[in-house]
């Protein structure tokens, strides 16, 4: 998997929250540097916020974030009660693991 192929995996994934009747909202992240050549490009960038969740949501958003991570998948993430971000910006990276 490349680094392209994890971030429209980790799409995938928070479709499938979505669909799970999970209220998101994604954004676009501004940046005001120049472009890094080795890091996650910049015009791909998006801050997902997971709105209004229940105990049981803001549970399978954690789990998820959990899972992408098992899968080689790392962001910013954080949050509280029941508000969650991710941040898919110059975070995010792809390692290769076995775990998957």
């Amino acid at each position: 998997m490349t680094t392209i192929e994890a971030y429209e995996f980790t799409l995938e994934k928070i479709n499938e929250l979505k669909n799970k009747g999970i209220e998101i909202k994604i954004q676009t992240v501004p940046y005001n540097r120049k472009k890094l050549e080795d890091k996650f490009p910049n015009d791909l960038w998006r801050q997902i916020n997971f709105i209004n969740l229940t105990k049981g949501q803001a549970d399978e958003v954690t789990e998820m974030a959990k899972y992408l991570n098992l899968c080689g998948i790392q962001f910013d993430a954080g949050g509280m009660g029941n508000n969650k971000d991710w941040k898919l910006d110059w975070s995010f990276c792809y390692k290769k693991t076995n775990n998957v």
